[in-house]
């Protein structure tokens, strides 16, 4: 028999269930929700919800300053810091954005001792991506001349083919560049003494 009892024996088992609004049987999509250290996938409550979005991520920087979520981008941070993509009802679309994490020395130039004072942070760059680290070029590169704000990544602008600045690739590869450029010139002075 397919009676009320049956119908009600199905609900019992996890089955079906009943409901009495118009389009409360639409299934939602899915989407990746929440920050970006702990987001999980979970039907949307909106049951006209199609898109999904998430934080951008950029080399070096970061992720955006948005969370993964159902709907678009909020505001006009579509493009910027956050992208967005059509879901389904079995899956997320906004899939976790997979980086490799590492660390460079960071250099702030310090007013009162006119040199540039190095802390560690930790970087991120897209899986498969080059761990670069960047730093100032020798103990006479001016606060000017060394442009970069994060010792992640490389040399900003020309920096580098002027010569205020260098790159290394590998982790905590850029510990006390000034240190390694005054040896090196030390070591050409000598060098160029003993065939004088």
């Amino acid at each position: 028999s397919t009676g009320s009892s049956g119908i009600n024996a199905e609900y019992g088992d996890g089955h079906c269930k009943e409901c009495d609004i118009g389009s409360c049987n639409v299934i939602p999509i899915k989407c990746l929700q929440g920050p970006a250290s702990a987001a999980t996938t979970a039907e949307c409550i909106s049951i006209t919800a199609t898109k999904c979005s998430k934080p951008i991520f950029v080399d070096y920087e970061g992720f955006g300053e948005v969370e993964y979520a159902c709907g678009p981008c909020p505001g006009e941070t579509s493009g910027s810091t956050c992208e967005e993509c059509d879901s389904t009802k079995s899956a997320g679309c906004n899939v976790i954005t997979q980086v490799a994490d590492y660390q460079c020395y960071t250099y702030s130039y310090n007013s009162a001792t006119k040199k540039f004072d190095q802390t560690k942070r930790g970087c991120q760059v897209s899986l498969n991506g080059d761990t670069t680290c960047n730093q100032p070029a020798t103990e006479e590169t001016t606060q000017a001349e060394y442009k970069n704000t994060i010792g992640c990544g490389p040399c900003k602008d020309t920096t580098k083919a002027d010569g205020t600045c260098t790159e290394c690739k590998t982790d905590l590869c850029n510990g006390t560049p000034q240190l390694a450029a005054s040896m090196a010139f030390v070591m050409m002075l000598v060098i160029h003494c003993l065939f004088m």
